[in-house]
């Protein structure tokens, strides 16, 4: 049952990702299916070693995403310094901070972001600039 809702979760995000959506999209209104998969997360982390072993390993926390371009000054932010954007189809805006190899990091880095009203935020993980699973990360 886990491994089909994750699955229909990643479908449904890969589609949001992909085709985008006409209304601005904030993660702070998202299912709750985004804090589970953070809490599962949490769990197999804390079961393994927390630094990612291959460099080219990267963790940010998602904050926040839509149509909209925000200018990246920390004032857009909440005060947040250390934030980045990725687009897709240069027309959806993803809006991450930190940039640590340090699962640990990433975990402190999370809690800082909730704290600036930014609750539904979660963990994300790259491997040599593409976008995989924060478990696959945590296991290199």
């Amino acid at each position: 049952n886990n491994m089909a809702e994750a699955i229909a979760s990643a479908i449904i995000s890969y589609k949001k990702e992909y085709f985008g959506s006409q209304a601005d999209v904030n993660y702070d209104k998202t299912l709750s299916s985004k804090a589970a998969e953070s809490t599962k997360s949490k769990r197999i982390a804390d079961n393994k070693v927390l630094k990612a072993r291959n460099s080219n390993v990267v963790f940010k926390v998602q904050f926040a995403a839509g149509n909209k371009k925000i200018k990246l000054n920390p004032s857009n932010f909440k005060g947040l310094k250390n934030v980045s954007v990725r687009t897709r189809n240069g027309s959806f805006y993803k809006y991450a901070y930190g940039d640590t190899s340090d699962y640990a990091v990433a975990k402190k880095d999370l809690k800082e972001v909730k704290s600036k009203g930014y609750t539904a935020a979660y963990i994300i993980a790259f491997r040599d600039g593409k976008s995989i699973s924060v478990e696959e990360a945590i296991k290199l």
